[in-house]
């Protein structure tokens, strides 16, 4: 398994979030997951929006283009992306 697979038109990226950390950062690909660390403390929503935002600037997508699949409140999330994102993704894992 990856931190990413194709499925249903779309990427799911598998992502594990840090919310609290100094600094919105990827800090690498751990048990088939993105680790991303984010500034954003995990009450009322505020880490998936910020995990939203980054997703979104780092990729270079729209924050509509971005959604969250699964694990809302949990550490451990699916995010959907756009196919286009493909090869941005296969670089974030080639070079965290």
């Amino acid at each position: 398994m990856s931190y990413f697979e194709i499925k249903k038109q779309e990427i799911w990226l598998f992502v594990k979030a840090q919310p609290g950390s100094q600094q919105n950062s990827i800090s690498g690909i751990r048990n088939d997951e993105l680790l991303i660390r984010l500034k954003a403390q995990p009450e009322k929503g505020k880490a998936n929006d910020e995990l939203i935002k980054f997703l979104s600037k780092t990729l270079g997508l729209t924050r509509a283009e971005i959604r969250l699949v699964r694990g809302d409140t949990a550490r451990h999330k699916t995010m959907a992306l756009p196919l286009e994102a493909l090869d941005k993704i296969k670089a974030i894992g080639e070079n965290p």
